[in-house]
């Protein structure tokens, strides 16, 4: 994640930190802002910058999970490269620390709820999550991965 490295040099921390640290808060609008600078120059910076790199890595195979899609260009441009969109729900799990109100505020927490996912997945076990996650690998890719 080049903003997460980005910002924990800046901090002079470990990158973890900014998602598990004491200070989550602080980080949190930090990659906020820097993402934001960059998206207002660039909207399509981030996923071009992805894809490029999914391709150099995976030029045959696209099963790789992005863990983070944020904004509706992003699953787009994804979407259109051929990748599924599902959606994890794990309420109920334990969670990071609150954000604030203007963290939470900010559209890179908000915009994501509007992304439409060919799959949504509800999990609170990890156990669950595995499960669920397998049979939506096997509806998508079929026979077809098996050995």
């Amino acid at each position: 994640d080049p903003i997460k490295d980005f910002v924990a040099d800046v901090f002079g921390v470990n990158p973890t930190v900014l998602t598990y640290g004491p200070r989550l808060e602080r980080y949190r609008r930090a990659m906020q802002e820097v993402g934001s600078a960059i998206r207002s120059v660039d909207a399509e910076a981030f996923p071009r910058a992805l894809l490029s790199k999914v391709e150099s890595w995976f030029p045959v195979s696209r099963n790789i999970v992005i863990p983070d899609v944020r904004y509706q260009n992003e699953a787009t441009m994804l979407v259109d490269a051929g990748f599924v969109m599902v959606r994890i729900e794990r309420y109920g799990a334990p969670q990071k620390a609150p954000l604030s109100l203007v963290s939470a505020a900010h559209s890179s927490e908000t915009e994501q709820a509007g992304i439409v996912c060919r799959y949504t997945i509800q999990a609170i076990k990890l156990w669950e999550l595995i499960r669920k996650t397998e049979k939506v690998y096997w509806e998508v890719y079929g026979e077809q991965t098996q050995a």
